[in-house]
């Protein structure tokens, strides 16, 4: 037998009671309203609702009151996948600022998210942003792999420099 459907609870209210098994409650009382749902699947690694948010063409640049933006939910989380699909539309806020000056490398560096360290550098994240406390991203890791993969970013750049500076000096 099928349940019936939701009646409203008091005639001209926009809500309604929700019937589950024996417990009955508003709906009103019983869901949550997402200001950010962009946000909130990074922050939890839900793919298939980031998908779908994507697909609904939700903004990739908007703040939460954190001054977050998905992307450092991505980050913050460790989340792969929500990185992959998150980066190729963030070109433009990859080095966003929250309102503690942390980027989305700050935030992958401190939860010690090697994975994700090198993804947002190969997308261009810049590992010499110092947030509000005046740390840079590998200030704020312990992690032997994260340190790695920005000291080998930090050599790779500073040998490129070089070759660079000695090139035009080859060409006298």
């Amino acid at each position: 037998m099928r349940p019936p459907p939701p009646i409203p609870a008091k005639p001209g209210q926009d809500w309604y009671v929700a019937t589950t098994s024996a417990n009955r409650a508003s709906v009103e009382q019983s869901t949550e309203k997402l200001e950010n749902a962009l946000h909130d699947a990074a922050k939890r690694g839900n793919i298939e609702f980031l998908q779908q948010a994507l697909a609904n063409k939700a903004s990739v640049i908007g703040l939460d009151k954190a001054g977050n933006t998905p992307l450092h939910w991505g980050a913050y989380g460790g989340y792969v996948e929500c990185l992959k699909l998150l980066l190729p539309l963030s070109a433009s806020i990859i080095n966003q600022r929250n309102n503690v000056g942390d980027t989305p490398l700050h935030l992958a560096c401190w939860k010690n998210h090697a994975p994700i360290v090198q993804m947002l550098l190969d997308s261009r994240a810049d590992k010499n942003i110092r947030n509000q406390d005046g740390k840079l991203p590998i200030d704020l890791t312990h992690d032997s792999d994260v340190r790695s993969i920005l000291e080998d970013k930090v050599i790779f750049s500073n040998f490129k420099q070089r070759d660079v500076e000695n090139d035009d000096e080859d060409s006298d």
